[in-house]
């Protein structure tokens, strides 16, 4: 699976999904499943490099209070083009034990 180590930037975002992009042999079959953290750059990258493809994104958010895990909230999204809207749903669940 291709990475991309550096800043958490746009630019490294772009990076690593136009590896991801050149990694697949592509068909219409391929639906491409992306899993990240809350970096808005990541979607950007994705509505980019992916706007012809069919995709699932699932974006976790992770909330923190003094360094101690409060909270783990996961957006998931998928794309068809041409076809179907996207369509999106939002989990949120606790951690307090």
């Amino acid at each position: 699976l291709p990475f991309e180590l550096g800043a958490r930037t746009r630019q490294t975002a772009g990076r690593l999904l136009n590896t991801v992009q050149s990694f697949v042999r592509w068909s219409d079959k391929i639906l491409v499943k992306v899993t990240t953290d809350k970096l808005a750059a990541y979607r950007h990258a994705l509505a980019q490099y992916f706007r012809d493809r069919s995709y699932v994104y699932l974006q976790i958010v992770k909330r923190r209070f003094k360094r101690r895990l409060v909270t783990v909230s996961a957006k998931a999204e998928s794309k068809a083009p041409r076809a179907i809207s996207p369509t999106k749903r939002k989990t949120r669940h606790s951690l307090n034990a």
